[in-house]
């Protein structure tokens, strides 16, 4: 009775875990484009944490999406030990005012256009360490995130590009130590959603410039290295009073 009573005991345990699925994951990508291949589909649609590592390209950033936009993919996006190449399918269809309708396509070491637009709710974005551009269009218009961690080999963001980026829907945005030019302008295109932000600056930034809208209003302004130190490198974006008690 006893072995009859373990027998089925095992048999119920493995039974349970044949049909459980998991909601975190890591993946070695070392083949670009290969990535969905290396999930099954049961745990695709339960993932809720993926931790990728390896080479990626178009293909697998279509996948990444498709699971946040089908399926549960909503927490961590990590990408941090990742490498970005060229290559793959486009990774979506985006309809812009300026250029019609545009399938962007991966490049390497790149945050391209539209990368993480248009997705659900994600609460954190990790970007790999060894990006070298981040002047991409539209990079996360009408994506809500909680955290984005900017990683990166870069001195400046948004110089020579980028155009039409909300990032307003981003509650947290770290930037890379190395940066030391940042322009609000290519971040902040406009003041939809105009809230607070926080933004964690890194040690080695000189300077910020750009636009911001605020209160119906342009305002240009100009932040050096000293001023962010006196202010513990955290700049905070919200109304007119925050604002000018931020940066005066």
């Amino acid at each position: 009775m006893k072995n009859l009573f373990l027998t089925l005991s095992l048999v119920l345990g493995y039974s349970i875990n044949a049909f459980s699925q998991a909601t975190s994951l890591t993946i070695d990508c070392q083949t670009p484009g290969w990535l969905s291949s290396m999930i099954n589909y049961g745990d695709q649609q339960t993932l809720e944490n993926i931790k990728v590592t390896g080479y990626i390209n178009g293909t697998d950033i279509k996948f990444i999406r498709e699971l946040n936009l089908n399926c549960r993919l909503s927490g961590i996006i990590d990408l941090e030990n990742v490498k970005i190449v060229s290559g793959g399918e486009s990774y979506g269809t985006f309809n812009t005012g300026y250029i019609g309708s545009y399938n962007p396509t991966t490049a390497d070491d790149t945050i391209t256009d539209f990368m993480f637009a248009y997705l659900n709710y994600i609460k954190k974005i990790i970007l790999p360490t060894n990006i070298k551009s981040f002047s991409g269009n539209h990079q996360f218009t009408n994506t809500s995130v909680d955290t984005l961690i900017i990683n990166g080999n870069m001195e400046a963001i948004g110089v020579g590009g980028g155009y039409g980026n909300k990032y307003w829907g981003i509650n947290c945005i770290f930037f890379p130590e190395g940066l030391n030019y940042i322009d609000l302008g290519f971040l902040f295109h406009t003041n939809a959603g105009l809230r607070n932000i926080e933004l964690y600056l890194p040690s080695t930034l000189e300077k910020i410039t750009g636009k911001v809208l605020v209160l119906v209003k342009m305002l240009s302004f100009t932040v050096h290295l000293l001023i962010l130190k006196l202010f513990k490198i955290r700049v905070i974006l919200g109304n007119m009073a925050t604002f000018l008690t931020s940066f005066v």
